[in-house]
């Protein structure tokens, strides 16, 4: 676009809405466009009486002729089209040749793949009548009349008369298209260009083109290499375009690429930053592209030394100048570190610590501390081996058992309270120890009766029923008293 404003005049003459509108129309291609006959037609209403929907491609007189039939949901003839269009093409209109003798109008419909129903697209001036071949239309079509997947389109012309001798002829029934033409980013690039824009490089994206700005352009006179070469009429100012955008045209082969000035002297020899993907030859030409030139005064020229002393001065604008004075400047800069005292400040990268996975050296042992006692060696040393596998287990242990010695305390605080099992045992104790006659303890009595009948009572025959059972005389062991007892234990003798 930019080599075509500096085409057109300079640019004067270049209109940013008419050229670039008119160019990229012009890369569309129109032979695309094209009328497309019926691929299926069928009679939903009314009776096929000559010929078929194959008929309706052209205008020849030759035509499909369906006749009236009994009225069908309000209508006695319907026919179908279906317009396979694929996807390279747009629908644009339908065109119909017919005539009709059912004494009615015949109207045409599309099928909407948006609202899945058929649509009226004729009405009562448009509609297909009279008895004699005339073309009708052209009905338009929408996009939703269009199915996206394979460009179908479906049509329907409808009729109420049922008069079986009655017709309606279709001789020609076509649908206008489009083509879809696909514009790739070369295609916008050479319909706006007045060059061939094969060997563009990336520098001529259009929104990195428009940022800049043309400041001059100059002939290159002599041709040494795609990295340097001589243009005639350059400023005579050493690098005054440095580090500025270029374009080369090679007139000659109709091409251009982009770089940057890297360096030029006073007599127009350019060093570019980027070697061409050419050498230029002298019918070639730089243009110089970009805002960031020196500083230039109104009339295009270098602005002079002496106009910043020319200029009118202010109290605002001297304080400024005031503050860079010698006797203020050095204040304010006093304390800033020196690149030495920088450089013995920061650390190299080898020297970073990383938390995580530094370890931190030569930090030393603490031997004595004011106020505490050094630990040293292995802790076990001073508080003693676990008898378990751990000091903890150890501790759970101790705690298991003071809570059986807690439980074992609380029982006996039960048994000691009174009217506890032991209370009750000493208060039975106190009973055996009372005298009987103030001579014999109860004990006492209990012993030597226990004594009697171990010692003076025998049982001759303890399986002999009765049992007979003998007390003796303490004395002599003579038989004092006998006695018997059935085994059963129902009765004894004495």
């Amino acid at each position: 676009m930019l080599t075509k404003m500096a085409d057109d005049n300079g640019g004067a003459d270049f209109d940013a809405a008419r050229d670039s509108q008119e160019a990229i129309r012009n890369a569309i291609d129109a032979s695309a466009r094209a009328n497309n006959a019926a691929d299926a037609g069928a009679v939903v209403t009314g009776t096929d009486t000559a010929n078929a929907y194959t008929d309706t491609a052209t205008a020849n007189d030759v035509a499909w002729q369906i006749a009236g039939a009994a009225a069908v949901g309000g209508f006695g003839t319907n026919t179908s089209f279906t317009f396979n269009l694929g996807t390279d093409k747009v629908a644009d209109q339908v065109h119909v040749r017919a005539k009709e003798d059912l004494i009615d109008v015949i109207h045409v419909w599309a099928w909407n793949y948006e609202t899945s129903a058929f649509q009226q697209i004729s009405d009562g001036g448009s509609a297909i009548s009279g008895v004699a071949y005339a073309n009708f239309g052209p009905y338009t079509l929408l996009s939703s009349h269009q199915r996206d997947s394979d460009g179908e389109v479906v049509l329907r012309f409808t009729g109420t008369g049922t008069a079986t001798n009655k017709y309606v002829w279709f001789d020609k029934i076509n649908i206008s298209t489009g083509g879809v033409g696909v514009l790739t980013a070369s295609d916008i690039a050479q319909a706006v260009s007045a060059h061939d824009v094969s060997t563009h490089s990336d520098h001529n994206a259009l929104g990195f083109r428009v940022s800049l700005s043309l400041i001059g352009e100059y002939a290159v006179t002599a041709a040494d290499t795609a990295l340097s070469f001589t243009c005639a009429a350059l400023p005579a100012v050493t690098n005054y375009y440095q580090f500025q955008d270029i374009r080369i045209h090679d007139a000659t082969n109709d091409r251009y690429a982009d770089s940057w000035i890297a360096s030029m002297t006073n007599a127009g020899v350019v060093t570019l930053g980027r070697a061409l993907p050419f050498t230029p030859d002298t019918a070639s030409e730089l243009y110089v592209m970009g805002t960031n030139i020196a500083m230039r005064g109104t009339d295009s020229a270098a602005l002079a030394a002496t106009a910043l002393s020319n200029a009118t001065w202010t109290d605002a604008r001297a304080g400024y100048i005031d503050e860079l004075a010698a006797a203020n400047l050095p204040t304010d800069i006093a304390d800033i570190p020196t690149v030495a005292e920088f450089e013995a400040r920061t650390l190299v990268a080898a020297d970073y610590f990383l938390f995580g996975s530094d370890t931190v050296a030569n930090v030393g042992t603490v031997a004595t501390l004011t106020g505490h006692t050094a630990q040293t060696g292995d802790s076990f040393v001073r508080l003693g081996a676990p008898a378990g596998a751990s000091m903890s287990a150890d501790v759970a242990a101790v705690k298991a058992e003071t809570a059986t010695i807690v439980t074992d305390t609380n029982e006996l605080q039960t048994d000691w309270a009174d009217g506890g099992r032991l209370d009750l045992l000493l208060d039975a104790c106190i009973i055996l120890a009372d005298t009987i006659d103030g001579t014999k303890t109860v004990s006492n009595v209990l012993a030597e009766m226990y004594a009697v009948i171990v010692n003076k009572t025998t049982v001759a025959d303890p399986t002999a029923d009765p049992i007979v059972i003998k007390h003796r005389n303490n004395a002599d062991d003579a038989t004092v008293v006998e006695h018997s007892v059935a085994a059963d234990g129902t009765g004894r003798t004495k």
